[in-house]
């Protein structure tokens, strides 16, 4: 991370009480073509497809945790197996090709509760911190219904990771009118010692943060929230930081900036929003790309691992017409 991002980070509490600017919208120079994530050790024929995925990095070890896995013939298109919720793959030197660890399906899932896990980060060279969501399906309508969230540890010492439910399994957050599902927008760590958890509730995107360790993370009283000056300990005052569909965000070392990924409405494309604090304020949205010949896109996040200086950046995707993914490498300007 850049000098600028450490002079941000250490300026955090100093921001709060003053007004902040939103910083001009990003600008894209070229834009890759798109390329199919594939998996390097797939059946032999077969080929999986990936629904959505978040970045996840622990020591040395990067990788992507998937939604939803099926297993395909090789066109990812024909003769698809559902095999499971919250899958993990390890990421290779091509952005555009995953391993697959075997049996890493399902991770974090109980008998009752089915759901996914976001951004996972390292707090030491084996273990790291993320969130799961809890899923359930409405009987009738099949329909995803988001219930709740709570932080997990994941273990990856092993070639499949286990994955450990902080507190019981019991959520810190559930789905009402009154609370934001935090993580269900993604995280990241900061130079100050926090991590930051994102929500998307109604299409308004909250915020908490905590320090960055297991004791803190497990307990819910050491959550604080943004209530447009400062972060609080009563939820209640949360306010949305942004009106956005979803999304992920970033720290680009190129732009000193974190920047958010996020779908366009009707899935027409892929924006992106910057500002100098993880509460923003943001940017307009920049369209970086539209994929129309694939019914469109959504789900974006960054591979930030491919060019540490940020001039680049990988970003993964996923189509509508197959619920799989691809990738495009963006060089800002």
């Amino acid at each position: 991370m850049s000098r600028v991002h450490a002079i941000v980070s250490a300026l955090f509490g100093l921001a709060a009480a003053e007004t902040a600017v939103a910083p001009a919208a990003p600008v894209a120079g070229t834009i890759s073509g798109p390329v199919n994530v594939t998996s390097d050790n797939a059946p032999s024929g077969q080929q999986y497809e990936r629904d959505a995925g978040w970045l996840g990095t622990v020591g040395s070890r990067v990788f992507v945790m998937n939604f939803d896995t099926s297993l395909c013939n090789a066109d990812e298109t024909t003769n698809c197996t559902f095999i499971g919720t919250n899958s993990f793959a390890d990421a290779t030197t091509v952005a555009a090709v995953v391993t697959d660890p075997p049996e890493a399906v399902n991770l974090c899932n109980t008998d009752d509760q089915l759901g996914w896990v976001t951004n996972v980060w390292g707090v030491n060279d084996t273990h790291g911190i993320g969130f799961f969501l809890n899923i359930t399906h409405d009987t009738t309508t099949g329909e995803e219904l988001n219930q709740g969230s709570s932080p997990v540890i994941f273990d990856v010492s092993e070639d499949t990771p286990v994955c450990t439910r902080i507190n019981d399994a019991v959520d810190f957050w559930t789905a009402d009118a009154n609370h934001a599902t935090y993580g269900n927008g993604g995280s990241l760590t900061a130079l100050d010692g926090y991590m930051y958890i994102y929500a998307n509730q109604n299409n308004v995107m909250y915020l908490a943060r905590v320090p960055f360790n297991v004791d803190d993370a497990s307990d819910l009283s050491s959550y604080t929230y943004w209530n447009g000056d400062d972060f609080v300990a009563d939820e209640s005052e949360a306010v949305g930081i942004m009106d956005v569909l979803g999304g992920s965000i970033f720290y680009s070392n190129f732009l000193e900036k974190y920047v958010w990924l996020s779908e366009g409405l009707g899935y027409s494309g892929i924006y992106a929003y910057v500002s100098d604090l993880p509460q923003g304020p943001f940017s307009n949205g920049t369209l970086l790309f539209t994929d129309p010949s694939r019914g469109g896109t959504y789900a974006p996040f960054a591979m930030t691992n491919y060019d540490a200086t940020g001039a680049t950046v990988k970003i993964v995707y996923s189509v509508v017409d197959n619920l799989s993914q691809r990738v495009r490498t963006v060089t800002w300007n």
